[in-house]
């Protein structure tokens, strides 16, 4: 049997989905499953061992547009699969899965596109984004659940590259190394770096390390957060990972942190699939649907705006209401003392 989970959707939402294709593995071994998501984050389920096939495809590039569609479900329906279920629920995606060719198609949908699917679905939104593509798959196929939470697999190519980098800045380090994400696809979702500055000025006069993670985009702000800085000591070294690593690599780099402070973020989820607490801070996006699914806790202001959705805001209350200090508190209770 052949089967095909199509999700063109974030970092956060492929690292969500992993337990789902965990359980459908265990559940149907004999299943040959194949993985339809955006080309920019394929590496995040190469080396997945439950995965027979990754497929990418380049959605804001080469592939969009009725052209790039019609291209798209060709290499779709070559493949013949007998199961198609649709986990992102957009036009684009339904419409890849209603001319899949496949006997059977079920997911989530718009409403007008919904009543064509062999089993219309309906995401349930007062839930973790895990419980509710395991719902799905449960409702759909019988999946039962497996032990476990999210994970992911890195090959030995960013290990090796991780472990490098790592020890030109801590290799004679006794300090552990908390871990930051200034980063957020929103920029409401991001922390102040006034805040972030004092925060890391706070965790180095502890004795801890840090190391500063975050892709292109946030580039400037680490430097903004670095220059605002007031502290230096030899004793506890800070790493610059913004910009230098792969999102294989940071899954190593990371697991090599005693915590992770971050905002809602794909590099938050990742972290918590490699098993390291998360301090998490939520304003604008939903914390029941996106906290820290493992150990970790959610940090927010007592706002009845929390959760608005909102990609630009001039008062920015929800973050500006969250003070360092109780992030501090939340470093130590997650760590020991670091003893230079």
């Amino acid at each position: 049997m052949k089967m095909l989970l199509i999700n063109l959707m974030y970092i956060g939402d492929l690292i969500f989905m992993t337990p789902v294709i965990r359980d459908l593995k265990l559940h149907y071994p004999e299943i040959e499953l194949s993985i339809l998501i955006d080309r920019k984050y394929e590496e995040l389920l190469r080396y997945n061992p439950y995965i027979s096939e990754v497929i990418s495809i380049d959605k804001k590039g080469a592939d969009s547009g009725l052209a790039g569609y019609y291209r798209v479900i060709q290499d779709i329906r070559k493949r013949r699969f007998d199961i198609v279920v649709n986990l992102h629920g957009n036009e684009r995606s339904t419409i890849f899965t209603l001319f899949s060719g496949a006997r059977y198609h079920s997911g989530y949908a718009p409403k007008l596109l919904g009543k064509f699917l062999g089993s219309f679905v309906d995401l349930n939104r007062n839930v973790h984004q895990v419980e509710a593509y395991r719902q799905t798959l449960k409702e759909t196929m019988g999946i039962r659940e497996s032990a476990g939470g999210m994970e992911i697999y890195t090959g030995s190519e960013a290990l090796q590259h991780a472990s490098v980098m790592w020890q030109e800045i801590f290799k004679s380090s006794p300090c552990q190394v908390i871990g930051l994400n200034t980063g957020g696809s929103w920029p409401t979702k991001r922390w102040g770096t006034q805040q972030l500055a004092k925060l890391a000025d706070m965790i180095l006069a502890e004795g801890y390390g840090i190391a500063f993670f975050g892709g292109p985009m946030d580039r400037d702000d680490v430097a903004a957060i670095i220059s605002k800085m007031t502290i230096r000591t030899n004793n506890a070294p800070i790493g610059v990972f913004t910009e230098r690593t792969s999102l294989l690599e940071y899954a190593e780099l990371v697991k090599k942190c005693a915590v992770l402070v971050s905002g809602d973020s794909g590099p938050m989820h990742i972290a918590v699939a490699q098993r390291v607490p998360v301090i998490s801070i939520f304003g604008p996006s939903d914390s029941v649907r996106y906290r820290p699914y493992g150990k970790g806790v959610v940090v927010k202001a007592n706002l009845k705006c929390l959760g608005c959705g909102r990609h630009q805001c001039n008062d920015h209350a929800c973050m500006k209401e969250i003070q360092p200090e109780t992030i501090l508190d939340y470093v130590k209770f997650y760590t020991a003392s670091c003893v230079a």
